[in-house]
């Protein structure tokens, strides 16, 4: 699978500075998703697994746009002040890697037992972006807030294994008697 998208979103509203300010948002971003699956059927069931590898790119990272009310960028004081540049991060580029593995029994009696495991590894390392792009924002020890360097780690460095298991019974011993039976331990 592979989705790229470019152009514009339809427009919305940005408060900044005390105002509502109309605002396009710019697309640029690709998502890919390479996978193999396969499965051997047999009478008495089946086995079946997969290997997926997903990224999201976003070409973009950052919107920008002018604030039609001030020319410099000024500390907020109530309700007054504000940046000179309205600002909205998007979302940062990331990956996903999947693999699954399963079975079913297929036994007398419309009886059939099932079992999945899926093994996940989720990573995000772009860089942090700093509190604020107002340059007149200071922190309270006097540094100024738009400035990457005063954060206390400069990327996520994020990574999430997770783990799904599946077990499943179903039985139809005599029509209408039916029993479901399912578990998912995430």
């Amino acid at each position: 699978m592979r989705e790229a998208r470019t152009g514009y979103r339809q427009g919305f509203g940005n408060y900044i500075s005390s105002q509502i300010v109309p605002t396009r948002e710019t697309m640029d971003f690709l998502t890919q998703t390479f996978g193999a699956v396969a499965a051997v059927d047999r009478p008495w069931g089946n086995v079946h697994g997969g290997l997926n590898y997903n990224w999201f790119h976003d070409r973009v990272g950052l919107l920008q746009w002018n604030n039609p009310i001030r020319g410099s960028d000024a500390p907020y004081v109530n309700s007054l002040g504000g940046p000179a540049l309205g600002t909205i991060v998007l979302p940062p580029d990331n990956s996903a890697t999947t693999g699954s593995f399963g079975g079913m029994l297929t036994l007398a009696k419309r009886t059939r037992i099932l079992a999945d495991v899926a093994l996940g590894n989720w990573k995000q390392k772009a860089p942090f972006y700093p509190y604020t792009f107002n340059t007149a924002v200071t922190t309270p020890q006097g540094r100024p807030a738009n400035s990457t360097g005063i954060l206390p780690a400069q990327s996520l460095n994020g990574k999430v294994d997770t783990t799904t298991l599946t077990f499943s019974f179903t039985t139809r011993p005599a029509d209408p008697l039916a029993f479901n039976l399912r578990h998912q331990n995430d």
